[in-house]
């Protein structure tokens, strides 16, 4: 809603008749999920990953091993945003899909080296994933807790996003890159301050 539209009080004990609404024009549609996501993107990585490095889409989907189900993980390396928005479209209906938020070592792609040090190549954002308590969990936060952690927070996110498990994806965006090595330190030191704050487990992953 539009607080400068609203209209200015009338006295209903005046004889005066109230004054008929505007017209207003519907809100525009949101745009298609493969716009949506490609602008996220642009306000978190530039166009194209840097030489020597990818943008990385990870997949997990279930494998079958010696007769047991298990989740495979597969990581697919794209160089320009418009390629990973274009993947997302094409897979997100079938598959679990998710990105990494830096961009990536050709080592880093595959399962073996995920989350390590010889992954990452770049930093664009101090991220953190929150999960939630549920059934049998950790000491994780609840949904209210993490909200109040929001809400008094003095560095407001850039982006909240909530995740499938019904925790959160939030993003503090960088006004350039930073070599992972640096960057991970400084985010292992945010996620700890997170997790004094609340007084919950907070996993530092990635």
């Amino acid at each position: 809603m539009n607080l400068s539209n609203v209209a200015q009080a009338v006295n209903v004990d005046d004889d005066q008749s109230l004054p008929e609404p505007e017209a207003q024009e519907d809100p525009p549609p949101p745009p298609p999920a493969p716009q949506q996501t490609e602008l996220f993107l642009k306000s978190l990585w530039p166009d194209s990953a840097p030489p020597g490095s990818h943008y990385a889409v990870g997949m997990t989907c279930k494998a079958y091993y010696d007769g047991e189900e298990r989740y495979n993980y597969r990581g697919k390396p794209l160089k320009t945003i418009s390629q990973v928005a274009e993947y997302v479209a094409q897979w997100a209906k079938k598959y679990n899909l998710y990105f990494h938020p830096t961009s990536m070592t050709e080592a880093g792609i595959g399962a073996k080296n995920r989350g390590t040090e010889k992954a990452a190549k770049h930093f664009y954002t101090l991220s953190v994933d929150v999960d939630v308590a549920g059934k049998g969990s950790k000491n994780y936060p609840t949904r209210k807790e993490v909200k109040t952690f929001l809400k008094h927070c003095r560095f407001p996110p850039s982006a909240i996003i909530e995740s499938g498990s019904g925790g959160f994806h939030i993003y503090w965006f960088m006004s350039e890159a930073i070599p992972a090595k640096e960057a991970k330190e400084a985010q292992q030191q945010f996620i700890r301050y997170i997790s004094w704050f609340m007084g919950k487990e907070i996993d530092q992953r990635g």
